[in-house]
């Protein structure tokens, strides 16, 4: 009785903790490059297409919340930017990932932003997406949805930027910077996302445990009953 108990201890300490991530892809093409101070990765012109890869987990809780007309959520599993043929990494190791929504009378907002974890220093990076419309928009504040929002939704504005930060100026009152950026977004879709939820690492580890456990007892008992 006890060896059955401890296993069923076992085995519900490994329930899933389910995550539901999904791949959203924005793209467009430049509609500026401002790098005078040569800051850019990259060389890249206007008129070059954009692309970014967003992998969001529409599990995750927000972060930051005023509990009527604003959240924002963090720790998402980073993302990509392709422009023309280079190619710049937002792992979420690297960079802080959030999701804003906003919703109220007046009007709803939606971005997701990749910030460099030493931001503002020399070399860190803001990438961003956003979008705004007027009066109350589609999306509710407690969750991320798991289909993008349509960009119809979004009249006032659906931008994209890059800014890489270089030192300070002489005055030391703002940092030089180079960037990127597209006034006109084109197209937001979702490009893939799983079948069912997705077992964390820790899960599969507790759930190997418990199986072994469980093996290891039917061992005992089958030698005692001989």
């Amino acid at each position: 009785m006890k060896r059955a108990f401890f296993a069923s201890l076992l085995l519900s300490a490994a329930l899933p903790a389910s995550a539901i991530p999904v791949t959203w892809e924005a793209s467009g093409t430049l509609d500026y490059v401002s790098d005078t101070a040569g800051l850019l990765p990259f060389t890249v012109n206007a008129g070059d297409a954009w692309t970014l890869t967003m992998r969001l987990d529409t599990e995750l809780l927000p972060y930051e919340t005023d509990g009527s007309t604003f959240s924002q959520f963090r720790g998402f599993d980073g993302g990509q930017l392709t422009v023309g043929s280079n190619v710049l990494d937002l792992p979420s190791s690297s960079f802080l990932t959030y999701v804003n929504i906003g919703n109220d009378a007046t009007s709803h907002f939606f971005g997701v932003g990749f910030q460099s974890n030493n931001l503002p220093q020399p070399g860190s990076y803001v990438v961003s997406m956003n979008l705004q419309g007027l009066g109350a928009g589609p999306l509710a504040i407690d969750s991320i949805p798991f289909e993008p929002p349509s960009l119809n939704d979004y009249s006032s504005f659906a931008y994209f930027n890059l800014i890489r930060f270089g030192d300070l100026n002489q005055a030391g009152t703002s940092y030089t910077s180079g960037s990127i950026g597209d006034n006109n977004i084109e197209s937001l879709i979702k490009v893939a996302s799983p079948s069912a939820s997705v077992p964390e690492p820790g899960t599969v580890a507790l759930l190997s445990m418990s199986f072994a456990a469980l093996a290891l007892f039917r061992r005992r008992t089958e030698k005692r009953s001989a």
